[in-house]
């Protein structure tokens, strides 16, 4: 990617980004009110498109961003009750032992569903 397709706006989401777990388009419109709604959502569109973020897309919830970062494998767990979601580790040896057919795998998602240990104890 050329360095001057990224602009001081779409560096700017990075940056908050950065400094934030997960955070919806309209979260970050907010937190940057100094750049124009359409011009987040491009953006954003345009960070997915080059691999400097993903989506997060669970059920029930607005569609949520987040730095990607491929060799942290980072992924969530997604309270169903109180609808938070929480980072947790998963690495690639583990998925690699988990899928027996015989595939190459280069990255990975993964969401998990249940209940919070707050939500347990209520």
């Amino acid at each position: 990617m050329k360095k001057s397709t990224l602009t001081k706006k779409r560096k700017s989401i990075l940056d908050l980004l950065k400094q934030n777990h997960l955070m919806t388009a309209k979260e970050i419109c907010q937190a940057l009110p100094h750049i124009d709604r359409a011009t987040v959502y491009r953006g954003l569109e345009f960070l997915v498109r080059n691999g400097f973020v993903r989506e997060l897309k669970l059920e029930k919830s607005a569609v949520q961003y987040e730095l990607y970062e491929k060799e942290t494998y980072h992924q969530h767990f997604f309270c169903t009750k109180c609808n938070k979601v929480f980072p947790i580790q998963m690495d690639m040896k583990s998925i690699k032992e988990l899928i027996t057919e015989p595939f190459t795998i280069e990255d990975f998602e993964l969401n998990v569903k249940g209940l919070c240990a707050k939500c347990i104890t209520c």
